[in-house]
């Protein structure tokens, strides 16, 4: 059992200081206990406030303009005798009195500072309104759509953007292939070779190893891949139903499904890929098999818009009279099916500007990060110019899909408009948000 009940202070920064003591206090201690002074004469107000029994937050408000750094204040208690533990014994002389240095206040970077809380308010906002009204009105194949707008959001934070940590941990969440196994994570160590790009360690890539940071992805491929001997097999049953079922199965693994997995895989290869080719590997199996697997893909992915638009350009008379059971339906449909037969190229071929951005956001996010205005601006740009692709080529033939997509590129490009002013904000002002 202690004599005495000591108090410190805490200064957290210009406008709360924190009062510890060393024990729980049996009463609560009240605003008219204490009493705040500065050394000078600065014009001021204070409030207080009860974290737990042994903690308590003093506000200050400042009433001018200015306060210069490490001007000294002091809290006093007002009845000493009065101020006791919950085993009786009271505060000691020495802490009657708690001396602190108050950090500089600037009205104006105040201001500035609560601007910059409102705009994280209001993106953090905007983001769950997005993917909030993204996944109430996705339906049937519209679901593909929302989860490809989350999956641009959720690379964002790769970017040199400055994004608070509850916006960054908010979209790092919603990379949804991140919730799956790697089986690569078996064969590789990511320890022995760390990822070198800054922003893209931080954001989890731990290492530069493509099989690493998209192998949740391609272990995904590998299942359905792996499961194709047993589809077959029961397509091959003798029992009509159960026979008509995985036929139609079959068919899908042989060319639909192949197909939209890599529209929804696209940005995670792209990602992968340009993270690992940015650097020349080391001369291990490890670094230099997952060099050369990244390099496949890359050239897979820089063909696919090409490959995209020049089968709809010589298929397009072709897939304008296609009937649902017609061959080219039943391979390539998935290109070409959502959207409107009768469409110009440029709106058949919607999938060749998919990919174009996705590469293009993909490498924007690693080679523009010492240039975080530019990166922004670029980002910018790619969003516009996709959310105006959508409302003049107007490719679904679905008016309500056509719409809600629209509205959501809009969206995303009002998302990336605003991340912007985090770029422009001041040092000071941001590093105080971080604080708060």
């Amino acid at each position: 059992m202690y004599d005495e009940l000591y108090a410190s202070l805490e200064v957290k920064d210009h406008r709360n200081i924190h009062i510890y003591f060393s024990r729980p206090l049996k009463n609560d201690l009240k605003e008219s206990d204490i009493s705040v002074e500065f050394k000078n004469d600065i014009k001021f107000s204070y409030s207080m406030e009860k974290f737990n029994s042994a903690n308590y937050r003093v506000s200050l408000r400042f009433k001018q303009s200015e306060v210069k750094e490490r001007e000294e204040f002091y809290v006093g208690f007002k009845n000493a005798s009065s101020i006791c533990s919950s085993d009786e014994t009271c505060l000691s002389y020495s802490s009657k009195k708690l001396k602190g240095f108050s950090p500089k206040y600037s009205q104006e970077a105040e201001k500035d500072s609560e601007e910059l809380r409102a705009l994280e308010a209001f993106t953090y906002g905007s983001m769950i309104a997005l993917v909030s009204v993204g996944l109430l009105s996705a339906y049937g194949s519209a679901m593909w759509f929302f989860f490809s707008t989350i999956q641009i959001l959720a690379f964002l934070p790769i970017s040199n953007s400055r994004l608070t940590p509850k916006i960054t941990e908010f979209l790092k969440g919603l990379r949804y292939f991140d919730y799956l196994f790697n089986l690569f994570d078996l064969i590789f160590d990511a320890e022995k070779n760390p990822n070198p790009h800054y922003h893209a360690e931080k954001y989890g890539f731990e290492s530069n190893y493509f099989l690493l940071i998209a192998g949740e992805t391609l272990t995904t491929l590998l299942l359905f891949i792996a499961l194709l001997p047993f589809v077959w097999m029961f397509s091959k049953c003798k029992y009509k139903s159960i026979k008509k079922i995985f036929k139609k199965r079959l068919s899908d693994y042989k060319y639909g499904l192949l197909i939209r997995f890599w529209v929804q895989a696209y940005l995670e290869f792209a990602v992968g890929g340009v993270n690992q080719v940015l650097e020349t590997p080391e001369t291990t199996f490890g670094a230099i098999f997952n060099f050369a697997v990244a390099c496949f893909f890359n050239v897979l992915l820089v063909v696919s818009p090409v490959f995209v638009l020049k089968f709809i350009k010589k298929h397009l008379e072709a897939i304008k009279e296609a009937q649902e059971d017609s061959e080219i339906a039943k391979k390539w449909g998935s290109l070409f099916y959502e959207f409107k037969p009768d469409s110009s190229i440029y709106a058949l071929g919607f999938y060749a500007f998919f990919f174009v951005r996705r590469a293009l956001y993909a490498l924007n996010l690693y080679l523009m990060s010492d240039y975080p205005l530019l990166q922004c601006i670029a980002n910018i740009l790619l969003m516009l110019s996709f959310s105006v692709y959508m409302l003049v080529a107007k490719p679904f033939k679905d008016s309500i899909l056509q719409f809600s997509n629209t509205v959501t590129e809009f969206g995303l490009f009002l998302i990336f408009s605003t991340v912007t002013y985090y770029v422009l904000w001041e040092d000071s002002d941001y590093e105080r948000l971080m604080e708060d």
